[in-house]
């Protein structure tokens, strides 16, 4: 995916600065008689009126294409609010006709072939932004039921479980002081993502201390894990997947190669396959392992905005063996970018399928009532201001059918 969490923004007075996400389509306009309905209350209308205002005037400032104003103004007059409301009473897809109308209205003003720029109603924002930001709200814990609890078989370590000590192999034995034998696996779980900001109190037999004791979690917001290691079964060659790009994604990086041991790298495989992106930022963070400090990368040229070059940041950690990434299809965004400008710089050769042709810089703008815009607001450009391709990078070496990627590398490897 492709967003853009560090991304900085003018916020205009109706919109609220937001963590800077895949895409969510409305349904088009439909012809035909509609069934008698309700008048929308004044008020109702009053709150389209205003929304499609903010809506035009948002795409208008940000959206990388000219928006017009016709358009707008033409479709305010098609779609009054009791059109609208008699559609979503017949579609039932929103809750809110007025959202209905921000959506249609998007639809319109965005370019045709644009398949990325979405408006989203209040209850779909959630969801999509933890996709988006790959940010979950429970209490980081995973596991299975077993005789003796609960054993645990993942601590994301960005969570508060992880920083007060529980860690893989631990058994939670209660929950608020409730005995797990008599609940469910999937009671537990539940118990497990509570509601954010609450309080839960766990018993737990720690493995490496073979000692019992109780620790009392917060559910909060963390970035989850995004980067792990995967056995090659070849001396010196890790391959590290990385399933997606946020502000943690670079330090998870660092952590499996320093664990491996940076020097004792012959040839890294990084595997990208299915990678839908995240904030380019953090795809930056990662180039600075591989170039010098400062080196240019790739630009950014927003509407009314001078262009923008982000560079290498200095780093202590530096990559010197040879680099294959492994790409496909869904390859895209963040993780489209990193990867083509490895390519460039003739630091890796990709391998697999073409990718997305998802590079565009795109952004969450936020309304008052908790609806929300995800529009594309920039191209994205190479050091040398090429743009990235739109139909996507072209692998160094495709695959044929039926082929896998990792296997053909690690076969050449051996």
């Amino acid at each position: 995916m492709e967003f853009t969490a560090k991304v900085r923004y003018v916020k205009p007075m109706f919109l609220r600065r937001t963590l800077p996400a895949l895409f969510f389509l409305f349904l088009t306009a439909f012809s035909g008689p509609c069934f008698a309905a309700k008048a929308p209350a004044k008020n109702d209308a009053a709150r389209l009126a205003l929304l499609l205002e903010q809506v035009y005037k948002t795409m208008d400032d940000y959206y990388y294409l000219p928006v017009s104003r016709q358009t707008y103004e033409d479709f305010t007059r098609a779609f009054p609010a009791k059109r609208l409301k008699d559609l979503n009473d017949q579609s039932k897809k929103t809750e809110d006709f007025v959202h209905l109308g921000a959506g249609l209205l998007v639809n319109k003003l965005k370019s045709p072939a644009d398949k990325f720029t979405n408006f989203l109603p209040p209850s779909k924002t959630k969801e999509f932004k933890s996709k988006v930001y790959a940010v979950t709200e429970d209490l980081g814990i995973e596991g299975t039921k077993t005789a003796e609890g609960f054993q645990v078989t993942k601590v994301q370590k960005h969570s508060e479980a992880y920083a007060q000590g529980l860690r893989t192999g631990d058994i939670l034995l209660k929950i608020d002081g409730v005995s797990l034998g008599g609940l469910e696996e999937k009671e537990i779980r539940t118990k497990l993502s509570p509601v954010l900001g609450s309080f839960v109190k766990l018993e737990v037999f720690l493995t490496a201390k073979k000692q019992k004791t109780e620790i009392t979690l917060e559910s909060k917001s963390y970035f989850r894990e995004t980067v792990s290691m995967i056995d090659s079964g070849l001396p010196g060659v890790p391959v590290l997947k990385i399933a997606h790009f946020n502000q943690k994604t670079s330090e998870d990086f660092a952590d499996e190669l320093a664990a491996y041991g940076v020097d004792s790298v012959k040839h890294l495989v990084l595997d990208l396959r299915d990678n839908d992106g995240g904030p380019p930022l953090a795809a930056r963070e990662i180039l600075g392992f591989f170039l010098p400090a400062n080196d240019h990368l790739f630009a950014i040229a927003r509407k009314k905005k001078s262009p923008v070059m982000l560079t290498a940041p200095a780093t202590a950690l530096k990559i010197k063996a040879p680099v294959t990434v492994l790409v496909n299809q869904k390859t895209g965004s963040a993780a489209e970018m990193f990867s083509g400008m490895l390519q460039a710089k003739k630091i890796a050769v990709l391998v697999g399928e073409k990718t997305a042709g998802a590079t565009y810089l795109k952004s969450i703008y936020d309304f008052d009532d908790g609806s929300m815009v995800f529009m594309i607001t920039s191209l994205t450009f190479f050091y040398d201001r090429r743009v990235y391709p739109a139909d996507g990078l072209t692998p160094d070496t495709p695959l044929a059918e039926g082929q896998d990627a990792l296997r053909l590398v690690l076969d050449g490897l051996r």
